[in-house]
């Protein structure tokens, strides 16, 4: 990704009933981690009767195919629920050296060539989901230092999250 290219962003709406202040906090907030990072797209992701559904998406416009926000697929086809079981790495510098990520479908229909991703863990312990980012291109740099960032950042999205009304609705 050239870092002398204009950069344009795309922020899709929440589909978790985050609104106003609790709405642009987290919007800014991924939007920085996509900038530090230099990753094409970040999004929070909720686990929810065997589906993963994207709740927060924020992506460098005209990238490339980037999820919608209330889009989901089957759990057991996504990195988020693979990295969360341990079947893959918390960071993948290159999707097509790794055969578990090549071959799920979603590399190929999201066009991901590198991917970080942590769990969500709410107040109480609960796992929510996972923050996730990825790029369209391979990149070698991505180490284990992105992944303990992009933790710390999770646990400030947790908060935010717990913010919202529908996030809390059993405790």
């Amino acid at each position: 990704m050239a870092s002398d290219r204009p950069v344009h962003t795309v922020s899709v709406v929440t589909a978790d009933g985050a609104t106003g202040n609790q709405f642009e906090s987290l919007t800014s907030l991924l939007a920085d981690v996509r900038r530090l990072l230099r990753m094409d797209v970040v999004f929070v992701s909720q686990f929810l009767d065997g589906r993963r559904y994207f709740r927060h998406v924020q992506a460098q416009q005209g990238g490339g195919p980037v999820p919608r926000v209330g889009d989901s697929d089957a759990l057991e086809d996504t990195y988020c629920h693979r990295i969360v079981r341990g079947r893959l790495p918390q960071v993948i510098p290159d999707t097509g050296a790794l055969q578990e990520a090549a071959g799920l479908a979603v590399t190929h229909a999201l066009e991901i060539g590198s991917y970080i991703g942590v769990p969500i863990r709410l107040k109480n312990g609960e796992l929510y989901g996972t923050l996730c980012c990825f790029s369209r291109a391979p990149d070698p740099r991505l180490s284990s230092a992105a992944a303990a960032k992009l933790r710390g950042v999770a646990k400030a999205v947790a908060v935010r999250l717990q913010q919202i009304p529908d996030v809390n609705k059993d405790g």
